[in-house]
């Protein structure tokens, strides 16, 4: 998937502006566990156990296994259990690091315990630990340090848990930049940041930009689910279990703004996908079913609902005690709060049928957007590419928009910043409003009269004095 837009696709990039659903958080690992080999739990007790008497309980030959231990118990769903091995483990490692608090190893530990309190329903303990951690990653390492991706995401899926959006958004816009340039937009780290995003923009009302975020990162894991499993580095049921996080939100996505037949066939398959490797009973797969309970309820299933909710509440009532403690509340599938739009609505009005083709002047029609379904809060478009040999426009790819965006929002232009200018469409003068915004490098002007061209009201589109784009005919639903 290319990252640069070419001139013909400019118009869905001005359009939709551009893992706390992460199954199992991947945290920051300390540099001494890295080749560790997995065992199970008998044999890490009785490895512990042995070292113990051999070495002392403080001993620092005591942290790899303690962390082995930790991560077994996590692995099964006892975050728990895990907790207090954890706690162990960073304890000693103070003491090894005595002369040096700000020791990386302390910050890895620091990171494993915060997300096994995060695990666990522990939201302040979480914060308290993944601060402390990147307090130290800023120090020790450079700004820029490929650790910081997975920390910063750490700390932003607490934010998101604890409503903390501000401040979730900060450090997953921190992320993404480091991952960009450190991994590239299409590589797995960037998609665990990529997810969490997504469910920032779902919960705070911002459903295109959620939609483009968490669709990018589908695709990218599924195309890029043969190689390694050409490469023997995986196996199928694991390159589909990188899915399902994305799947998991982007289902929940198209629920809550009614676009129900793309919903159901997502969510289904993340459920499919991590119960191959979870199992049936683990408690991260509770948030799925909240997902599915919420899905069945918006199409009517109620049996179907009932079922998921049984479920759920068996694996919620099996698991207190060992996953979390008794106070933890109940899963419940994500709530969004709608933005406010201080300018103009520019699609509240747009009906099934209205449609504009755009195209790049010199050449053929680029572009033909379509409205084909409308939802209380979303529009689905569908945009088509013209086939000069066929002379016919081809469905290429569906977006969806915020019923309730602005200029802002769609075009990153304030309507006070705004003016007034004339422009041709149809070989006929028109007043539109123009206004400057950013593409990559360059300073775009776009002009807009949604009172005439459906679909937003973009008329052309100039970048350097070049004209990139240009609608050239519409037409109007009755």
């Amino acid at each position: 998937m290319p990252t640069q837009p070419s001139a013909r696709r400019l118009l869905l990039i001005l359009s939709a502006f551009l893992l706390a659903h992460c199954l199992l958080a991947a945290p920051l690992r300390a540099q001494d566990s890295q080749d560790e080999t997995q065992r199970d739990l008998p044999t890490l007790q009785k490895e512990l156990s042995a070292a113990e008497s051999s070495k002392g309980k403080d001993a620092p030959e005591l942290i790899p296994i303690l962390r082995q231990l930790s991560g077994a118990y996590r692995d099964k769903g006892q975050f728990l259990a895990a907790l207090p091995l954890s706690q162990r483990a960073l304890d000693i490692n103070k003491k090894v690091h005595a002369q040096d608090k700000d020791d990386v190893q302390i910050a890895a530990d620091l990171d494993l315990l915060g997300t096994l309190y995060r695990l666990s329903g522990d939201n302040k303990s979480s914060l308290e630990n993944y601060r402390q951690a990147l307090a130290i990653v800023e120090k020790k390492l450079e700004p820029d340090h490929p650790a910081k991706v997975t920390l910063l995401t750490n700390l932003a899926m607490t934010c998101l848990a604890s409503g903390n959006t501000a401040e979730a958004e900060t450090a997953l816009q921190n992320a993404m930049a480091i991952a960009n340039k450190d991994y590239g937009a299409a590589a797995q780290e960037a998609t665990y940041v990529q997810v969490p995003l997504g469910e920032l923009y779902l919960r705070t009302g911002r459903f295109a930009k959620a939609e483009q975020t968490l669709v990018f990162a589908l695709t990218v894991r599924s195309e890029a689910l043969d190689v390694p499993l050409v490469a023997g580095q995986t196996t199928e049921a694991q390159g589909r279990f990188y899915m399902a996080p994305a799947e998991n939100v982007l289902g929940r996505l198209y629920t809550v703004v009614g676009l129900y037949e793309k919903a159901g066939p997502l969510l289904e398959d993340a459920l499919k996908d991590s119960e191959t490797m979870f199992g049936k009973n683990h408690p991260l797969l509770e948030d799925l079913l909240a997902n599915l309970v919420a899905f069945s309820k918006a199409t009517g299933d109620t049996d179907k609902a009932a079922s998921y909710q049984k479920r759920l509440d068996e694996i919620f009532q099996n698991n207190i005690g060992i996953a979390y403690p008794a106070s933890f509340p109940k899963p419940k599938s994500v709530e969004t709060s709608l933005p406010v739009a201080s300018g103009r609505k520019l699609y509240a009005d747009v009906r099934v049928g209205d449609w504009v083709v755009y195209h790049t002047p010199g050449g053929p029609p680029d572009n033909k957007r379509e409205l084909i379904k409308k939802t209380p809060l979303v529009a689905l478009i569908l945009n088509h590419s013209w086939n000069p040999a066929k002379k016919v426009w081809e469905p290429s790819l569906e977006e969806i928009i915020d019923l309730g965006a602005d200029a802002k929002q769609l075009y990153d232009v304030s309507d006070a910043d705004l003016h007034t200018e004339k422009a041709q469409i149809k070989d006929a003068p028109i007043s539109c409003s123009t206004g400057v915004t950013t593409q990559g490098r360059s300073k775009c002007k776009i002009y807009l009269a949604p009172d005439i061209v459906p679909l937003g009201g973009l008329v052309k589109v100039e970048c350097e004095g070049q004209i990139v784009m240009q609608a050239t005919d519409f037409g109007r639903a009755k």
